[in-house]
């Protein structure tokens, strides 16, 4: 599986747990949703998804993600996963960050866009540990305190605004959380553009860095020197 993609999808923690750890063994998920009926958004192409540009958008594409890959359903799966390209990557840096920084954040986002299809197995894994629930976070202010370090210092260096978003994958009891981010939504659906690193400097203690915590998180784990939730 390639590093690239991993590390701009692990969260901050060793475990990905919320504070306070339990013995209790995760336990696969199984048969959710099964009774749905099919979402007339996945067609034929990638070009064929379409969400609306809200929380609930990327919660029902996410849901509908779970359903095609815990299902075994390959040519949704695909569809969906493909989707989440940006595909015109360097235009859209760059009207969004201003030439020089978009230049930057390009570069760094092309080995993820190559490699999105690993996304599955990421995602797959996850759902196999009982990490179905699905908690999606918009921001489009500076310094929202739930946005994390990189998400807060890339919408302060918009040029042209543009709303990011978090998937936050969690176990029933909310004691495990897996973090998948960021996304944005463009032409009628969502990408996926990874953790923007190039628009801050790397915040670093004890080995973690602190950019990718909430910004509630990082400030009280600065102070604290305790592990915090991503």
């Amino acid at each position: 599986m390639g590093p690239l993609l991993i590390s701009a999808l692990l969260c901050a923690g060793a475990s990905c747990d919320d504070e306070g750890e339990t013995s209790e063994k995760p336990q696969p998920a199984k048969g959710f949703d099964a009774a749905l009926p099919p979402n007339p958004a996945i067609g034929k192409s990638p070009l064929d998804i379409k969400y609306e540009a809200t929380i609930s958008g990327l919660t029902r594409f996410m849901r509908d993600l779970r359903v095609a890959i815990m299902s075994n359903d390959e040519p949704a799966t695909g569809l969906m996963i493909a989707s989440l390209r940006l595909e015109d990557h360097e235009t859209w840096m760059k009207a969004t960050f201003g030439d020089e920084l978009g230049k930057a954040l390009s570069d760094q986002y092309k080995p993820q866009r190559d490699e999105i299809g690993l996304l599955v197995e990421v995602l797959r894994e996850q759902f196999d540990k009982g990490l179905t629930e699905i908690d999606v976070g918009r921001y489009q202010t500076k310094e929202n305190p739930s946005s994390t370090g990189y998400q807060s210092a890339a919408i302060g260096k918009m040029v042209k605004p543009a709303p990011l978003y978090s998937v936050r994958l969690m176990s029933k009891d909310r004691k495990q959380t897996f973090h998948i981010w960021s996304f944005v939504h463009d032409k009628e659906s969502f990408r996926f553009v990874g953790k923007l690193r190039a628009v801050a400097t790397k915040r670093a203690l004890g080995g973690r860095d602190l950019n990718e915590y909430r910004i509630s998180d990082a400030e009280r784990l600065a102070s604290s020197g305790k592990p915090a939730p991503k």
